[in-house]
């Protein structure tokens, strides 16, 4: 959760009186260098959005432009930044960076209007495909023979993901480590079904940083959490973790509307195949010595292949994470309160409801 002055915190959970919102629009050259042009009085909608593993991360911003003098802002990035006026001075958090995608202007009756598009890095920048120094040419395959762990192998996927963003990215160190991203060594290959001279005939695309990331940390029971200053945070939620923020429907910090989903596990159980016999290349020879691996306890049984890993307990390990990423979908919640800068995605929030 974001820190934020005593000052702002009575703004953002204020319930009666008048409160003036600030969006903090401080646009910048995509290089760092350059006029920042401030944008933070001409705001009509922002909509922004953050989802898991930044699949459809973004934000949109309809900027007033009565006066035709809103720039074209392609080539240019934004650290917005939400908040309120407190004694008539502009507080706010910073969140993560987005990066312009696209530009409209429009006129209508209602007035001039220019609407930009704004991408977060999973989208903006892991649309890069890997085909780094790594492997050679055309495929560019790069193998990592259980040599590092999914936190190392993030860490080395980031920096050279992000050696174009000025400044680079900072993989942050979780407050407490699951059980398999940093103890963990996969057998693990980038560009896995492009050209390799033993297989003249594989001709498969290359991949996206975006595709490799989540394929680590997707075998974890962690996630990654965009941060402001160009920080992605390891965050690994446990049931037991104590409360980030508690709403009430009475008091504040209030909230509006709090709406509850249960949903049943399916499916309940995750089996792992593993152990296949692999050739110089780490491609699959046979499953002569099949191993099997299971995590939970149903009859609806989903099954995954991983033919790289050679141990009973990294298999065990890996149909528990798999089952722990479906639990996670077992509760969903939508809850409506005045904007709060200071929540982050993965915070855990308490309700506390005195409706009759």
């Amino acid at each position: 959760m974001r820190t934020i002055s005593a000052g702002l915190q009575e703004k953002q959970e204020l319930i009666d009186g008048i409160r003036v919102p600030y969006i903090h629009l401080d646009f910048v050259p995509n290089s760092g260098v350059g006029t920042h042009i401030d944008y933070s009085d001409r705001w009509l909608i922002v909509d922004q959005w953050e989802t898991t593993y930044g699949k459809a991360d973004g934000c949109m911003v309809t900027l007033s432009n009565n006066d035709r003098a809103v720039a074209d802002l392609r080539g240019y990035y934004c650290d917005i930044g939400w908040g309120d006026i407190v004694e008539g001075t502009p507080e706010y958090a910073t969140l993560q960076r987005f990066w312009v995608v696209s530009q409209t202007w429009v006129s209508s009756p209602n007035g001039l209007v220019s609407t930009v598009t704004l991408e977060d890095a999973m989208q903006h920048i892991f649309k890069q495909q890997e085909w780094d120094s790594t492997g050679s040419p055309p495929g560019f395959r790069a193998v990592w023979d259980r040599t590092y762990t999914p936190y190392a192998l993030l860490n080395l996927i980031l920096i050279t993901a992000f050696a174009i963003v000025p400044g680079g990215f900072t993989l942050v160190a979780p407050d407490v480590y699951d059980d398999i991203i940093d103890t963990f060594l996969p057998y693990f290959i980038i560009n896995d079904g492009t050209w390799n001279p033993s297989r003249p005939n594989t001709m498969g695309a290359y991949e996206r940083y975006y595709d490799i990331i989540v394929k680590l940390i997707s075998h974890t029971k962690s996630y990654l959490r965009p941060q402001a200053g160009l920080e992605y945070k390891v965050i690994y939620p446990q049931i037991d973790d104590p409360v980030d923020m508690t709403y009430y429907s009475d008091r504040k910090p209030q909230f509006y509307e709090y709406q509850e989903k249960l949903n049943a596990l399916m499916p309940d159980k995750v089996t792992v195949f593993y152990n296949a016999t692999l050739d110089a290349d780490g491609y699959v020879l046979d499953w002569d010595n099949i191993g099997t691996a299971s995590s939970g306890d149903g009859n609806i049984v989903a099954y995954y292949m991983f033919p790289r890993i050679d141990n009973a307990g990294d298999a065990g390990n890996q149909a528990a994470a798999i089952l722990t990423h479906l639990k996670s979908a077992i509760m969903s919640a939508t809850i409506v309160v005045p904007h709060d800068c200071r929540i982050e995605l993965y915070d855990k929030l308490a309700i506390k409801d005195a409706r009759a």
